[in-house]
């Protein structure tokens, strides 16, 4: 009996510990792509529709900061771009409607994450990475809507709440 419990308790501990472990892979790999330390904030919210047909899916990480220690090295880095973001970003995650007297096109959104979870940010930066095969030029959006399939990360980041939103979109 006592050997049934340590196995059933050692299972438990694996599987929490594998559960760490794969957020801690998951900040370095985000860390790595946004050149910046994730590791001094606290991840409040995972997402994760991955694991589709050919990996196909979105995700959206959240980080809390208790300090601007995050905007300093933002800052430092040319591929940040201070909002708002460009009509192609906008349309892929808020969605956007055009009205031209004789038409109504609508455009996006193609993430399916909330307002509470995606809240517009008026105040802050964004890092783009085009993450298609084809793509020319890794931080620009010029090309993304001529496209079939996207493949891209972006981050977000709040200057007024201190918080960073990171979303990828694999289709």
């Amino acid at each position: 009996m006592r050997a049934f419990i340590l196995v059933i308790l050692s299972l438990l501990l694996g599987i929490s510990g594998s559960r760490q472990l794969a957020n801690q892979f998951s900040t370095a790999n985000m860390s790595q792509t946004l050149q910046v330390a994730l590791a001094q904030g606290v991840m409040i919210e995972n997402i994760d529709t991955h694991g589709g047909f050919h990996g196909d899916g979105q995700s959206l990480t959240v980080w809390k900061f208790d300090d601007n220690s995050i905007l300093e090295q933002i800052l430092t880095d040319p591929d940040w771009k201070e909002l708002p973001m460009t009509d192609n970003l906008e349309a892929l995650l808020y969605g956007v409607v055009y009205d031209t007297g004789l038409s109504i096109t609508e455009i996006g959104p193609c993430v399916d994450f909330s307002e509470e979870q995606l809240p517009q940010i008026q105040n802050g930066y964004y890092y783009f990475v085009d993450r298609q095969a084809e793509s020319e030029m890794q931080h620009s959006d010029a090309q993304i809507m001529e496209r079939a399939s996207l493949n891209f990360s972006i981050a977000l980041y709040d200057v007024d709440t201190d918080t960073l939103y990171y979303i990828e979109v694999d289709t």
